[in-house]
């Protein structure tokens, strides 16, 4: 693209990057990169619980990034899409109310992370 503009011919540019923005439109390269970081801080007691409770809200598509054990508490980080959030948020409600009302969980946080370079 670089050349064909370093040459004055902007058709060609344009059409190869219209055509390579449509291949990688198709392959799914590109794609929303706003993920949803979802923090529960809980007292290690219930994390099997939780983990099902987190399978059955999201249909088994939230991927469990972190889970850290220390005394007499735990932490879990799930990494959500917007549009998974906004689906379970439609069927059950506001999600935070709902995960503080499980036994054991001791705070929750939702965090929308933003990058500049997909990986």
């Amino acid at each position: 693209i670089g050349i064909c503009c370093g040459v004055s011919d902007y058709i060609t540019a344009t059409i190869g990057s219209a055509f390579i923005f449509v291949i990688l439109l198709l392959f799914g390269s590109v794609r929303d990169n706003e993920r949803i970081l979802l923090i529960i801080h809980t007292d290690g007691s219930n994390q099997e619980q939780l983990g099902g409770l987190m399978h059955t809200l999201f249909a088994g598509k939230a991927k469990q990034r972190i889970y850290q054990s220390n005394d007499g508490s735990a932490e879990a980080i799930y990494e959500l899409s917007d549009r998974l959030l906004k689906k379970c948020e439609s069927k059950n409600g506001a999600l935070a109310p709902l995960l503080e009302r499980q036994e054991g969980v001791r705070s929750i946080s939702i965090m929308r992370q933003e990058d500049e370079i997909n990986s």
